[in-house]
């Protein structure tokens, strides 16, 4: 399962929620789009990159649940492009009774001080874990972490069952 999002169909401080469970993914309340000013959004950075990141508005990190009728999971890979010129953040992967199965760390980037927004230097990281993760949480300071591109590889230990057809 390959799940590829840069959030430009959310709007502007829309919460994310459900919007990708289709694809296997929930993301916690207070997971939110966030559109460039370049875009007519409120963000601090400018819409080379794209116009809209994720970012969230209290508590410690964005949760990503991972759905559970999935097979169980062997390995995942994450890549997320992001801008965090403030702050180091984590990403820990966590099974399904919230136990950590690994956890990395997301550098902070460096300050965009000129045109654009301090948000406006990205940088990208690819995280690899091995075991049945079930969530993921990102952050460690609310507002403070941009995320423009978001992707999600998964191996399954048996096959990916075949979706349902419409009727």
């Amino acid at each position: 399962m390959d799940v590829q999002l840069d959030f430009s169909d959310v709007t502007d401080l829309a919460a994310i929620g459900t919007q990708y469970a289709s694809q296997g993914l929930t993301f916690s309340d207070n997971a939110i789009a966030l559109w460039s000013r370049e875009s007519g959004g409120r963000g601090n950075f400018a819409a080379a990159g794209g116009r809209t990141l994720m970012t969230y508005s209290g508590d410690e990190a964005i949760q990503v649940g991972i759905a559970e009728t999935l097979p169980a999971i062997v390995a995942g890979q994450l890549t997320l492009r992001y801008t965090s010129p403030h702050l180091d953040h984590t990403i820990q992967v966590l099974d399904g009774t919230g136990a950590v199965i690994d956890s990395f760390v997301l550098p902070k980037t460096s300050p965009n001080l000129g045109v654009g927004g301090e948000f406006d230097r990205f940088q990208t990281v690819t995280v690899e874990f091995n075991g049945d993760g079930r969530s993921l949480a990102i952050g460690s300071f609310a507002n403070q972490l941009g995320i423009d591109s978001f992707d999600l590889n998964l191996t399954f230990a048996e096959p990916e069952p075949e979706p349902e057809p419409e009727p």
